[in-house]
């Protein structure tokens, strides 16, 4: 029997769909076969994975959390495409409560086995790689380069004017929930200059504010552009400095030499992947003693 597989991600942002990229890998591995991949709109997954020859289709459903009136509604749209598409196996990484229950009434009447766990840990890398060890599924690490980026020609015909070497910094994730401090922003940004022709600095609306006395022509910010533009940029530049955050996951798809800062809070089992020759982690809270190592890395 053909298999029928489906993973269902119940998260809205862009950076958890491609937290996601090694779960889906690791389960398209273990099961040789394409997976249907069932998700909000906002993850972007359709642009993310078109092309992507792991996932044979991606559907696109409002899994946000339902107010009172809708609930019933949500609940049997979820029900009646599960039905129709009758999966032999979900892996589900949410547990939300509704959800869960158009799981149960779908279980009444099907044989599909729904596999999903509370999530107990703080980051959602370390509560894919419980799961996948909970189903006894080995974990694939390799990362390899089949996220396919489109972009109109005009954009690429727009950019052709920033001189190359490209460097892409990313300041911060949509919560803000590592800061990097003004001063050591500006020494960061003054030593890539001696290296690089254009700079791309992303950043959230909130944190522009960031950028108010950055001006200089090599610097360009990347706010007024979409995640497939970001992508293309973050692709043909030559590092990525940045957080642990959707942007670095796209650099480390595309194996870009990458500097990552972290904060004490985060675990290192939280991390996509180990210290390497292209991927560097260090410690925000001590990053002014390390400054010299991360400008050496700039440089080499």
């Amino acid at each position: 029997m053909k298999k029928n597989i489906a993973i269902i991600v119940p998260h809205k942002g862009l950076g958890d769909m491609l937290f996601h990229y090694k779960f889906i890998n690791s389960l398209h591995n273990h099961h040789k076969c394409k997976l249907t991949l069932i998700t909000n709109p906002s993850s972007k997954a359709d642009l993310i994975f078109q092309n992507n020859h792991k996932i044979k289709k991606v559907i696109l459903l409002d899994l946000r959390r339902p107010n009172i009136i809708n609930y019933i509604s949500r609940v049997y749209k979820l029900i009646r495409l599960l039905y129709k598409y009758n999966f032999s196996i979900i892996y589900y990484t949410g547990f939300n409560k509704w959800q869960r229950l158009a799981f149960f009434i779908v279980k009444l009447y099907k044989k599909t086995s729904i596999r999903f766990y509370k999530n107990n840990k703080s980051y959602i890398l370390s509560f894919l790689n419980y799961f996948l060890k909970k189903e006894k599924i080995k974990i694939h690490n390799d990362l390899n380069s089949n996220l396919v980026i489109k972009v109109r020609q005009n954009f690429i015909n727009k950019i052709r004017v920033y001189k190359k070497p490209w460097v892409f910094l990313s300041i911060d994730t949509s919560e803000d929930q590592i800061k990097i401090p003004k001063e050591t922003l500006n020494l960061i940004i003054n030593n890539l200059k001696t290296k690089y022709k254009t700079i791309f600095i992303n950043t959230n609306s909130f944190n522009q504010k960031k950028l108010k006395n950055i001006k200089n022509k090599s610097i360009i910010k990347t706010n007024n552009f979409n995640i497939l533009e970001v992508s293309y940029l973050i692709k043909n530049s030559q590092l990525f400095i940045g957080t642990e955050s959707g942007p670095a996951i796209i650099a480390a798809i595309y194996k870009k030499k990458s500097i990552i800062f972290f904060s004490k809070q985060i675990k290192k089992e939280s991390f996509l992947m180990e210290n390497s020759n292209l991927r560097f982690y260090f410690l925000i809270e001590n990053i002014n003693k390390n400054i010299k190592k991360l400008f050496n890395i700039i440089k080499n």
